[in-house]
Protein backbone atom coordinates (compact mmCIF):
# COMPACT_ATOMS: atom_id res chain seq x y z
CA UNK A 1 0.00 0.00 0.00
CA UNK A 2 1.38 3.33 -1.06
CA UNK A 3 1.26 6.17 1.22
CA UNK A 4 1.56 10.08 0.10
CA UNK A 5 3.20 12.30 2.42
CA UNK A 6 3.31 15.82 1.96
CA UNK A 7 2.88 19.42 4.23
CA UNK A 8 1.84 22.58 3.43
CA UNK A 9 3.99 26.09 3.16
CA UNK A 10 1.34 28.75 3.96
CA UNK A 11 3.35 31.77 2.34
CA UNK A 12 2.22 35.12 3.42
CA UNK A 13 3.01 38.00 0.98
CA UNK A 14 5.07 40.59 2.52
CA UNK A 15 3.99 44.13 2.51
CA UNK A 16 6.33 47.36 1.93
CA UNK A 17 5.13 50.71 3.50
CA UNK A 18 5.08 52.51 0.19
CA UNK A 19 7.49 52.03 -2.84
CA UNK A 20 6.42 49.39 -5.86
CA UNK A 21 9.10 46.44 -5.88
CA UNK A 22 10.59 46.75 -9.51
CA UNK A 23 12.84 43.15 -9.17
CA UNK A 24 13.71 40.71 -6.19
CA UNK A 25 16.80 38.63 -6.01
CA UNK A 26 17.84 36.21 -4.21
CA UNK A 27 21.56 34.51 -2.41
CA UNK A 28 22.41 32.16 0.02
CA UNK A 29 20.48 32.91 2.94
CA UNK A 30 19.78 36.62 1.94
CA UNK A 31 17.27 38.29 -0.16
CA UNK A 32 17.65 41.81 -1.90
CA UNK A 33 14.17 43.72 -3.27
CA UNK A 34 14.60 46.79 -5.67
CA UNK A 35 12.07 49.23 -5.56
CA UNK A 36 10.94 51.22 -8.43
CA UNK A 37 12.18 54.71 -6.73
CA UNK A 38 15.43 52.96 -6.36
CA UNK A 39 15.61 52.39 -2.59
CA UNK A 40 17.06 48.54 -1.95
CA UNK A 41 15.48 46.75 0.83
CA UNK A 42 17.47 43.61 2.43
CA UNK A 43 16.12 40.99 4.77
CA UNK A 44 17.29 37.54 6.04
CA UNK A 45 20.76 35.83 7.26
CA UNK A 46 23.73 38.50 7.64
CA UNK A 47 26.32 36.03 9.19
CA UNK A 48 28.78 37.95 6.79
CA UNK A 49 27.44 41.55 6.26
CA UNK A 50 25.64 40.13 2.94
CA UNK A 51 22.27 42.51 4.23
CA UNK A 52 24.71 46.17 4.06
CA UNK A 53 23.47 47.30 7.28
CA UNK A 54 26.29 47.92 9.49
CA UNK A 55 26.08 45.05 11.75
CA UNK A 56 26.04 40.85 11.62
CA UNK A 57 22.38 40.84 12.70
CA UNK A 58 20.00 38.86 10.51
CA UNK A 59 15.96 40.82 9.44
CA UNK A 60 13.10 39.28 9.47
CA UNK A 61 11.60 41.70 7.77
CA UNK A 62 12.61 44.38 4.71
CA UNK A 63 14.57 46.96 5.86
CA UNK A 64 16.16 49.78 3.48
CA UNK A 65 19.99 49.83 3.03
CA UNK A 66 21.27 52.92 4.88
CA UNK A 67 24.64 53.06 3.03
CA UNK A 68 22.69 53.35 0.11
CA UNK A 69 20.11 56.46 1.35
CA UNK A 70 20.45 59.09 -1.93
CA UNK A 71 21.72 56.94 -4.51
CA UNK A 72 19.18 55.59 -7.21
CA UNK A 73 20.02 51.96 -7.56
CA UNK A 74 18.51 50.58 -10.70
CA UNK A 75 19.72 46.84 -10.66
CA UNK A 76 20.93 44.70 -7.75
CA UNK A 77 22.09 41.02 -7.03
CA UNK A 78 22.96 38.84 -4.52
CA UNK A 79 25.09 36.19 -4.15
CA UNK A 80 26.49 33.32 -1.74
CA UNK A 81 27.36 35.50 0.89
CA UNK A 82 27.96 39.22 -0.43
CA UNK A 83 25.47 41.88 -2.67
CA UNK A 84 26.20 43.80 -5.78
CA UNK A 85 23.75 47.22 -6.88
CA UNK A 86 24.08 49.43 -9.51
CA UNK A 87 23.20 53.09 -9.42
CA UNK A 88 21.78 54.76 -12.16
CA UNK A 89 24.53 57.28 -12.84
CA UNK A 90 26.18 53.49 -13.50
CA UNK A 91 28.40 52.83 -10.58
CA UNK A 92 28.71 49.46 -9.02
CA UNK A 93 28.06 49.12 -5.17
CA UNK A 94 29.48 45.87 -3.31
CA UNK A 95 29.32 44.29 0.66
CA UNK A 96 29.63 41.22 2.67
CA UNK A 97 31.79 38.68 2.79
CA UNK A 98 35.47 39.58 0.89
CA UNK A 99 37.00 35.89 1.67
CA UNK A 100 38.06 35.51 -1.96
CA UNK A 101 38.31 39.64 -3.15
CA UNK A 102 35.05 39.54 -4.17
CA UNK A 103 33.93 42.57 -3.03
CA UNK A 104 37.30 44.23 -5.10
CA UNK A 105 38.73 46.15 -1.61
CA UNK A 106 41.89 47.39 -2.49
CA UNK A 107 44.31 44.72 -2.03
CA UNK A 108 46.93 44.40 0.56
CA UNK A 109 50.04 46.00 0.27
CA UNK A 110 53.18 44.32 -0.98
CA UNK A 111 52.11 42.44 -3.46
CA UNK A 112 52.57 42.80 -7.38
CA UNK A 113 50.76 45.58 -8.72
CA UNK A 114 49.42 43.66 -11.97
CA UNK A 115 48.40 40.12 -10.80
CA UNK A 116 47.39 40.63 -6.83
CA UNK A 117 45.87 37.16 -5.10
CA UNK A 118 43.23 37.92 -2.24
CA UNK A 119 44.91 37.15 0.93
CA UNK A 120 42.98 38.44 3.57
CA UNK A 121 39.63 37.26 4.96
CA UNK A 122 37.29 40.98 5.33
CA UNK A 123 33.55 41.40 6.61
CA UNK A 124 32.29 44.85 5.27
CA UNK A 125 28.88 45.01 6.06
CA UNK A 126 28.18 48.02 4.62
CA UNK A 127 28.14 49.14 1.08
CA UNK A 128 31.28 50.77 -0.51
CA UNK A 129 31.61 52.05 -4.53
CA UNK A 130 33.69 50.18 -6.73
CA UNK A 131 36.32 53.13 -7.74
CA UNK A 132 38.34 51.12 -10.18
CA UNK A 133 35.24 50.18 -12.68
CA UNK A 134 33.13 53.08 -14.04
CA UNK A 135 30.03 52.84 -17.19
CA UNK A 136 28.98 49.32 -14.91
CA UNK A 137 25.75 48.12 -17.62
CA UNK A 138 25.58 45.19 -15.43
CA UNK A 139 26.77 42.54 -12.60
CA UNK A 140 26.07 39.46 -10.91
CA UNK A 141 27.61 37.73 -7.88
CA UNK A 142 28.85 34.23 -7.72
CA UNK A 143 28.82 32.62 -4.44
CA UNK A 144 32.61 33.92 -4.01
CA UNK A 145 33.15 36.05 -7.28
CA UNK A 146 31.74 39.02 -9.20
CA UNK A 147 31.32 40.22 -12.82
CA UNK A 148 30.26 42.90 -14.80
CA UNK A 149 29.77 44.17 -17.97
CA UNK A 150 30.77 48.22 -18.46
CA UNK A 151 29.29 50.45 -21.60
CA UNK A 152 32.44 49.48 -24.17
CA UNK A 153 31.55 46.05 -23.96
CA UNK A 154 34.53 44.83 -21.41
CA UNK A 155 33.70 41.80 -19.29
CA UNK A 156 35.12 41.79 -16.02
CA UNK A 157 35.75 39.12 -13.06
CA UNK A 158 37.35 39.24 -9.77
CA UNK A 159 37.55 37.14 -6.56
CA UNK A 160 37.53 33.33 -6.49
CA UNK A 161 39.05 31.59 -8.69
CA UNK A 162 39.60 27.79 -7.68
CA UNK A 163 37.28 26.61 -10.79
CA UNK A 164 38.30 29.00 -13.46
CA UNK A 165 34.94 31.16 -13.17
CA UNK A 166 37.16 34.34 -13.67
CA UNK A 167 37.43 33.04 -17.30
CA UNK A 168 41.32 34.51 -17.06
CA UNK A 169 44.62 33.49 -18.98
CA UNK A 170 46.31 34.05 -15.78
CA UNK A 171 46.21 31.14 -13.56
CA UNK A 172 45.50 32.81 -10.49
CA UNK A 173 43.40 31.03 -7.13
CA UNK A 174 41.68 34.67 -6.68
CA UNK A 175 41.83 37.99 -7.31
CA UNK A 176 40.48 41.50 -5.73
CA UNK A 177 41.41 43.23 -8.96
CA UNK A 178 38.49 43.60 -11.35
CA UNK A 179 40.15 42.18 -14.97
CA UNK A 180 39.47 41.57 -17.83
CA UNK A 181 37.48 38.20 -19.23
CA UNK A 182 39.20 36.14 -21.84
CA UNK A 183 36.44 36.52 -24.28
CA UNK A 184 36.77 35.36 -28.54
CA UNK A 185 37.76 38.13 -30.10
CA UNK A 186 35.16 40.83 -31.73
CA UNK A 187 32.99 39.28 -28.91
CA UNK A 188 31.64 42.44 -27.41
CA UNK A 189 30.06 41.38 -24.24
CA UNK A 190 26.34 42.40 -23.55
CA UNK A 191 25.32 40.64 -20.22
CA UNK A 192 26.84 38.39 -17.40
CA UNK A 193 25.48 35.70 -15.16
CA UNK A 194 27.17 34.33 -11.92
CA UNK A 195 26.12 31.02 -10.61
CA UNK A 196 27.68 29.31 -7.54
CA UNK A 197 30.78 28.17 -9.15
CA UNK A 198 30.30 29.27 -12.67
CA UNK A 199 30.09 32.69 -15.42
CA UNK A 200 27.94 33.26 -18.39
CA UNK A 201 28.68 36.10 -20.61
CA UNK A 202 26.20 37.16 -23.15
CA UNK A 203 28.22 38.41 -26.61
CA UNK A 204 27.01 40.32 -29.53
CA UNK A 205 29.29 39.06 -32.30
CA UNK A 206 29.36 41.85 -35.38
CA UNK A 207 28.19 40.10 -38.62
Amino acid sequence: MERLYCSMLTLEPLVLARPSIKSVVCGNAHNLALAENGVVFSWGNSSHGELGHGTLDPESTPRPIEGLEGIVIREVSAGGWHSAAISVTDDLYLWGWNESGQLALPCPDGQPELYKEAQVVVVRPIPHLVASLTDVLTASCGSRHTAAVTGDGTAWAWGCNAYGQLGLKEDLKSTCLPMKMCLPQNCVASGVSCKFWGTLVACLVPE
